[in-house]
């Protein structure tokens, strides 16, 4: 039996002996906290989330612990509170990675004093020229276009290739935001010049073109390129629609029997088509899609189907007041004259046109 003691009390000792070290590691090295980060990198969170969250009732996280805690609010959907929780903790000492998408964050929620702060941070620490960039785009998505083309003077000359892309991206940003259309458009060709290809130059493109009014140039760009982003992808192609259908209204003033309804009636098509396609949550897209049909109708004089596309959607009308409401009033009251008109509208313009 004594033999059989030994070994068993050197086990013990060995296992004691492991405790006492995994104890003495930092929470973020320990194994079970290793194995839910990497579960988290795979898209499952909320085994290191449940981790995170027994550390912070202890009290304050160590930055390495904090880091991780903000970016796996930000993955798991709740940006907000990674936000709350930077504000009520800010540590300067965060990885640029982390610092970086809380900007973003911020600038999502369109608080471009925090993203501002958060941009600086990363800044402060890590002075590059690609470094320039966020802050800069933030100055210009709250309208602060001169002090957004400072930032971006004020970056020096790029290191390397992608700083200098990163900076391109920027400047043709901020130039489009900032409404200086005209130096934006020259600015970007001659990115998409030195950058072909580049998706972010190219989803910039297409948002100028649309800020110009030429959403068929946008359209023809898309279909070239093979698509740049679904949301402009979509937009495009409603607003390639509604311009079809101002058209429309040139040509039925010029011309007389019924190929004078070609334009408008191309014009529906195609927003029929888009509306096809349109995903579940998308529903911003087939509200403006909606909207526009029901000018494109009541431009047609198909009031009929104005008025069974609008009792088709009811909760959506009644919920959101639509421009597109004001051509139902006098069709509404043609048909339902002892029953109220279901929108408040204004006074009908002097002709149709499509608004957005």
């Amino acid at each position: 039996m004594k033999k059989n003691l030994l070994p068993c009390l050197l086990a013990g000792l060995f296992s004691v002996g492991v405790s006492v070290h995994a104890a003495e590691l930092p929470r973020w090295k320990q194994a079970d906290y290793v194995a839910a980060i990497q579960a988290a990198r795979a898209g499952q969170p909320s085994g290191a989330l449940q981790l995170l969250e027994q550390e912070r009732q202890k009290g304050a996280l160590p930055t390495p612990l904090l880091d991780d805690y903000l970016t796996l609010l930000c993955w798991d959907g709740r940006s907000v509170e990674a936000l709350r929780q930077w504000k009520a903790q800010p540590d300067p000492a965060l990885t640029p990675t982390t610092l970086g998408l809380l900007a973003r964050k911020a600038r999502d929620q369109h608080d471009y004093a925090l993203a501002q702060q958060l941009y600086r941070t990363v800044l402060n620490s890590h002075p590059t020229s690609d470094a320039s960039a966020g802050p800069a785009m933030t100055q210009a998505d709250a309208g602060q276009l001169p002090q957004a083309l400072a930032t971006l003077a004020a970056a020096g000359k790029p290191a390397t290739r992608a700083d200098e892309l990163e900076l391109a991206r920027a400047r043709s940003y901020v130039l489009v935001q900032g409404g200086d259309l005209t130096a934006g458009l020259s600015n970007i060709r001659a990115a998409m010049q030195r950058f072909p290809g580049d998706r972010e130059l190219a989803r910039t493109y297409v948002t100028l073109l649309l800020k110009l009014g030429a959403p068929g140039e946008a359209h023809r760009f898309i279909r070239q390129s093979g698509g740049v982003d679904r949301t402009l992808d979509v937009q495009t192609e409603l607003d390639q629609a509604a311009v079809t259908s101002r058209w429309g209204v040139t040509q039925e003033s010029l011309e007389t029997g019924t190929q004078r309804y070609q334009l408008t009636d191309l014009a529906l098509q195609q927003n029929q088509i888009v509306s096809e396609q349109l995903r579940p949550d998308e529903q911003r897209f087939r509200d403006g899609a909606l909207n526009d049909r029901l000018i494109m109708l009541q431009q047609r004089d198909r009031s009929a189907e104005v008025i069974r596309d609008y009792e088709q959607h009811q909760p959506f009308t009644l919920n959101k007041p639509i421009p597109g409401q004001r051509w139902l009033m006098p069709i509404w009251h043609k048909k339902n004259r002892n029953r109220p008109c279901l929108c408040t509208v204004p006074p009908l313009p002097p002709h149709p046109m499509l608004m957005r």
